[in-house]
């Protein structure tokens, strides 16, 4: 993989791949929901709408994009934003201007604002209404406490409605001097640079001060409390993980990849093909500047709930002990290799990997490197990763 940074200009980064027809365009700024300031829950979330749907300037970001025949999306995360869009290679310098002068000054007008709120305000209640994504909170926020990543991302609909053009400006403020600008496609990276303006190219890094959560005392899965009232239910069951740039990240996506919802993983042959208690479930590790998730998600039949909780936990407690046997070790990395390399031939699933992994200063990252760092997890890497989560065993379940 060939990628471009000009000398001085750490913010830009490009992966150029001549044979493509389409351009994808990333800007991701280092602020994400953990930044909200108190009472301003899902700050960060209704800015990013509001920078892809605000109208001040006469068209909207996503409009622009969409009447080009391309297409548009930006996503909130606890520490990051990312706006991005997938176009033709003749439309991306064009694009990829449009875009930065939407997130470095977006022209919002009372009337964006009072809509995003509006709009905002319908997608959390949709969450709330969705049992797989209010599980997935509520175990975030037992895993982590008041820290601001057990708080959802979304935000607080009180905190929301609270949200003024002053705030707005505070959130651009604060993110737009830590970002990077992703380019991932057919376009000449020399166009796409050209059309940005210089400040666009110089960041002020994306590393943040560390405020880990405090640790977090083993629970006794035993004593949840089951839901009685309804036949089926989504339940999240894991523990801590380690940083994002721990030496021993890449462990955890092994050991979500034994625990995954592939066949050829140690709970699918548990959990579906022998007990028959799921078909719906999937594990993943999420990594953060100072801390870590690893879960297992899956939706059950409510009295099958606590088997299959079991299950997951004796599987963890089992590769704690003894590591995954040779074979499924085996197995676990190349699934894990394979994935990576199927994801990075995806270019809008690449820009997004190279803002999340971060791809700048002392932690570099590419395909290749995840790769190689993949097929050095050893059995012991992957013993500890599980004793590691199950150490701070949590488990939430909503019907």
């Amino acid at each position: 993989m060939h990628r471009t940074r000009e000398s001085g200009a750490d913010a830009l980064l490009t992966e150029h791949r001549p044979w493509l027809r389409t351009t994808t365009l990333c800007v991701a700024l280092a602020r994400g929901s953990r930044d909200d300031r108190p009472g301003r829950a899902g700050a960060a979330h209704l800015f990013e709408h509001l920078v892809m749907s605000a109208r001040g300037s006469g068209t909207a970001l996503t409009d622009l994009v969409e009447e080009r025949g391309g297409t548009a999306n930006a996503t909130s995360g606890n520490e990051l934003t990312l706006y991005c869009a997938r176009v033709d290679n003749e439309d991306a310098p064009r694009v990829a201007s449009a875009l930065w002068r939407a997130v470095e000054n977006p022209l919002i007008t009372e009337a964006d604002l009072a809509r995003e709120k509006g709009v905002v305000a319908q997608e959390i209640a949709t969450a709330r209404a969705d049992a797989a994504d209010v599980v997935q909170d509520a175990f975030l926020a037992d895993l982590f406490g008041p820290h601001p990543l057990g708080l959802p991302v979304a935000g607080d609909l009180a905190d929301v409605e609270r949200f003024s053009l002053a705030d707005a400006e505070s959130v651009r403020a604060e993110g737009l001097p830590r970002h990077r600008v992703i380019v991932v496609g057919g376009a000449e990276p020399d166009r796409v640079r050209d059309a940005l303006p210089a400040h666009a190219l110089v960041s002020a890094g994306t590393a943040r001060t560390p405020g880990p959560p405090a640790p977090r005392a083993a629970a006794d899965p035993d004593g949840t409390r089951w839901p009685r009232d309804e036949d089926f239910a989504w339940v999240a069951v894991g523990g801590r993980a380690v940083p994002a740039h721990h030496p021993d990240r890449a462990a955890y996506t092994v050991l979500g990849t034994l625990l995954g919802s592939s066949p050829a993983s140690s709970l699918y042959r548990e959990l579906r093909d022998e007990a028959g208690l799921a078909y719906a479930f999937q594990a993943w590790s999420s990594h953060y500047s100072d801390a870590g998730a690893w879960r297992v998600l899956m939706g059950v039949e409510t009295a099958n709930a606590p088997k299959a909780v079991g299950i997951v936990e004796g599987l963890l407690r089992r590769i704690a002990r003894t590591g995954p046997t040779a074979a499924e070790h085996a197995t676990a990395v190349r699934q894990a290799v394979g994935q990576c390399l199927r994801d990075a031939e995806d270019p809008w699933q690449l820009a997004v990997d190279i803002a999340l992994h971060g791809d700048v200063g002392d932690h570099p990252w590419s395909p290749e490197a995840e790769r190689d760092a993949l097929r050095r997890v050893a059995v012991d890497g992957v013993r500890a990763a599980a004793a590691h989560v199950a150490d701070s065993l949590t488990v939430a379940v909503r019907a």
